[in-house]
């Protein structure tokens, strides 16, 4: 994130800790979008949680009157985090369960890419970006901006009809640093596409030594056996909260 900073100055994002040699790992990465939304990804170690609760409640850098979300809650921190928002006056709302899975870049470097006559992959055309937005899940609390900021930033591919140059499904490496928004046009399902993108992006990413990782809806079965057939392996279950 902060290598987006350098490249976009007018980008709202803090990446705070303790200290730098804290023991506990605690952190708290912070992203304000420019449309007033305000992310929130925190972490401690195992034994860390009262850290947490005092690095979230003294900090100045939340714009608490945002009704900031909270991305990627494991179990082990979600009662610090609720015992937070409710500090702050606010009542801690789910959005989502989610899932997480993870693969080693060098797993992922020793993926096979297949790819069909029918088709290209490689990176997203910026074009494509407003077609995506409009039928993303998450447009509800996620700007076309972060999305178009990640695909600049960092990196979206995309699976191209060689027929007639339509996008048909597409994976970008978020702003929190995982696969994301993947996604198959409706009526290409079942055709291979999705384990196709996901394994491209993966193999990509694992070049510049990064290990994979994601977040997938708890009752979204179908992402699940995808990602665990190109080679990611369940971790824990994660929350979404938004503080209301």
């Amino acid at each position: 994130m902060s290598e987006w900073k350098i490249k976009k100055p007018s980008l709202k994002c803090d990446l705070l800790c303790i200290k730098p040699n804290d023991a506990q790992g605690t952190f708290v990465g912070i992203l304000e979008s420019e449309d007033g939304n305000v992310f929130i990804i925190p972490y401690t170690h195992k034994d860390g949680n009262e850290q947490l609760e005092m690095a979230l409640t003294e900090t100045g850098k939340i714009r608490w009157d945002a009704n900031p979300i909270f991305e990627a809650v494991l179990a082990r921190h979600s009662n610090s985090i609720e015992r937070v928002i409710n500090l702050k006056g606010k009542s801690a709302e789910l959005y989502c369960n989610s899932t997480l899975y993870y693969m080693s870049n060098e797993k992922a470097s020793n993926i096979s890419i297949h790819v069909p006559q029918n088709v290209t992959v490689g990176d997203l055309n910026i074009s494509d970006i407003d077609y995506m937005y409009s039928v993303w899940a998450h447009n509800d609390i996620y700007s076309k901006q972060e999305l178009l900021d990640a695909v600049n930033f960092n990196r979206g591919v995309g699976v191209y009809s060689k027929t007639d140059g339509r996008l048909l499904s597409w994976m970008v490496h978020t702003h929190y640093g995982g696969l994301g928004n993947l996604q198959t046009r409706k009526g290409e399902e079942g055709k291979g596409y999705g384990k196709l993108v996901t394994q491209f992006l993966s193999k990509e990413l694992s070049k510049i030594g990064i290990d994979l990782h994601c977040t997938i809806k708890r009752e979204n079965k179908v992402s699940q056996n995808l990602f665990t057939s190109s080679g990611f392996e369940f971790q824990c279950p994660l929350t979404f909260i938004v503080a209301k």
